[in-house]
Order: structure tokens, then sequence, then C-alpha cells
């Protein structure tokens, strides 16, 4: 299996306003897993931790930069971890958090990309995973 960390943004006010907070050409991160030539992107979106075909997730955004995961045992924690959050609701209390500056916390009980991406891939901040940004992820990697 081939998994990579991408980051990307797609043409919303949302997504731009995010870019600019990070002072980032990208506001979205998620993982791509590679599995017998399929290509299948696990993410966070508004409507929460949902998988899709590296095709249609291109249709609706544009990539600016992929990281590839070789741990072999990452992967693998990494792959069983996304696929048993799938259904998550998003973190829409975690995201309002970031952009006042706020603490919040809630745990596993709704994701956040860049905090799906982290808890993925066991990374470990200073911070609580429900405030890392997807720029957090990059430095990390």
């Amino acid at each position: 299996m081939i998994c990579h960390v991408g980051f990307s943004y797609h043409d919303s006010f949302l997504s731009k306003l995010i870019a600019t907070r990070m002072g980032k050409g990208y506001s979205h991160v998620f993982m791509r897993f590679e599995c017998n030539g399929e290509l299948l992107v696990l993410h966070a979106t508004g409507k929460g931790i949902n998988a899709l075909a590296w095709n249609n997730f291109q249709t609706r955004n544009k990539v600016v930069k992929m990281i590839e995961i070789t741990d072999e045992n990452k992967i693998r924690q990494a792959y069983r971890y996304c696929i048993s959050k799938l259904g998550t609701p998003y973190g829409f209390l975690a995201i309002l958090a970031i952009g006042l500056g706020i603490h919040y916390e809630d745990g596993e009980k709704t994701l956040i990309c860049s905090e799906y991406v982290a808890r993925a891939l066991d990374l470990k901040f200073n911070e609580l995973k429900d405030l890392v940004t997807p720029a957090d992820i990059e430095g990390k990697l």
C-alpha cells in the first residue's frame, strides 16, 4: 500500500480565508491511499469524515503538495484509523476556536482535516490535536 499526505484548496471563501490565515497556498490536508492501483482519498469535510475516489477529489480540489509516507507500519496504522473514523462529524467548533484563538477540545467526537491526519499518523504536537492546522502537519512531515 502506498500513502501520501496531500495539501489542497478549492475555490471558496472559507478555503481562501484559511489559506490566508495560515500564510500558505492551501487550506486542506488529506490522506491518499493506493491499493491495487486504486487511489482513495480519506479526509474531513463539512460533511464529516468521508472517502472519495482520487479522480473525483481532483475535480473539486486543487492539489498543491503531496508528501509520501514510507513507513509501512505507519501506513497500516493510518489506514486503519482513517477507515474506523468514516462518518465521524466535522468539527465546526474547532474551526471557530482556531479562528478566534480560543481553547477547544472534544477529543475525537468531531474531527477537522488536520486533526484527522495528525491522529491517523500519531503526530506529536505541544498543542491539542483539536487545534492543529494543515500548516502544522506540513511542518511535522
